[in-house]
């Protein structure tokens, strides 16, 4: 009996620990319920969503801007997933190439926010409607930034340089309801360890994380990123919880016996 409950304990906390893989990101296999929103227009015609794309390559996903003047900046949501408390998106950062563009990860209030369109006097901006935040890398200088948006009020932009080409994972964690904290992993920064970027907390809007995707800022024209396996992982305090209930369980099982 004690064989087959440790079993069984093992096995659960195995489980437990598997990350949610939600896509690769290479080849076709990109989830098609994404949908693709520019939340900031600054072009002088109405804006076209073709002239900046996602797409997953042998790779890995990336971004193409193909004219800065009709989009500056899009989100990519789908909604099949979500964020919960305890737990962290994240993606990896395979190869990022040059040019003053941002691509990172995202997470929103909506997958389907209100386009930005028209060509009136303020430019379209839909973002003050929105509540989302997101962490990307900064191409042109190597710069990983966050920011966003909760609802009117912008959330502070923050920016670090981990150093060129070091950057291997962006995440987001949400630590407490409504409160997200976003980094980076590398693989030469403080032994690979974490590094919080972040801590931002939503007090207008209480839906954020019910999607999640990517966030854009097309600067200039161009590819840029490879971004491989997108998935949410319980955090280690969760796994803990989940442990300790099964050796719980597991006493009670032993203590039945006698």
């Amino acid at each position: 009996m004690k064989k087959i409950s440790a079993l069984i304990l093992a096995s659960s906390i195995g489980l437990a620990a598997q990350a949610q893989l939600i896509d690769t990101l290479t080849g076709s296999s990109l989830n098609d319920s994404y949908t693709l929103t520019p939340v900031l227009y600054s072009g002088s015609s109405i804006p076209d969503t073709t002239v900046v794309s996602f797409a997953p390559t042998v790779n890995g996903l990336q971004v193409t801007g193909s004219s800065y003047n009709d989009i500056e900046q899009a989100l990519f949501l789908q909604s099949d997933y979500s964020l919960s408390v305890g737990e962290t998106l994240s993606v990896n950062v395979n190869y990022v190439a040059g040019g003053a563009n941002d691509f990172g990860l995202a997470i929103a209030s909506t997958a389907t926010p209100t386009a930005a369109s028209g060509t009136s006097n303020p430019l379209g901006n839909t973002r003050t409607s929105l509540s989302y935040a997101f962490i990307g890398i900064r191409t042109a200088s190597w710069h990983v930034i966050s920011g966003g948006f909760d609802g009117a009020t912008s959330i502070a932009t923050t920016q670090s340089q981990p150093g060129s080409g070091t950057t291997a994972e962006l995440f987001i964690t949400e630590t407490a309801l409504n409160t997200f904290q976003m980094g980076y992993e590398t693989t030469s920064v403080n032994g690979g360890a974490p590094t919080i970027l972040t801590t931002d907390t939503f007090v207008n809007n209480a839906g954020v994380g019910s999607a999640i995707g990517f966030y854009t800022d097309v600067r200039a024209n161009g590819t840029m990123a490879n971004f491989t396996n997108l998935q949410i992982t319980p955090e280690p305090s969760t796994l803990a919880l989940c442990g300790m209930g099964l050796a719980g369980m597991f006493g009670v099982m032993s203590r039945k016996k006698y």
